[in-house]
């Protein structure tokens, strides 16, 4: 996994467990990589650290919370997305408001 990223954004501490624990060994995460070209032909990305050749290739372009939640002023993390409470999903800072 080809991640722009410098670590897990979206809840470190499960996706960590799961990619240096679980899946150690069978996936293998790279943290900030740039993808500059993607060659479906030959199933090739290529990266600032050279290219990397994959069976699958599922290219996500970098996301960001939707254009209502900067308009509703609530993104308030990294300056891309709202933040959510993990156990009741509520939106910070607008603790009554849900995702």
């Amino acid at each position: 996994m080809l991640d722009s990223n410098p670590t897990f954004v979206t809840e470190p501490e499960t996706f960590g467990n799961a990619f240096n624990n679980t899946y150690r060994g069978i996936i293998d995460y790279r943290p900030n990589t740039q993808i500059v070209e993607v060659d479906a032909a030959t199933h090739t990305v290529v990266t600032a650290a050279g290219p990397v050749r994959a069976d699958v290739l599922n290219v996500i372009p970098n996301q960001r919370a939707g254009q209502f939640a900067f308009d509703a002023r609530l993104v308030n993390v990294d300056g891309r997305w709202a933040g959510v409470g993990r156990s009741d999903r509520s939106l910070r800072p607008r603790p009554r408001a849900c995702t």
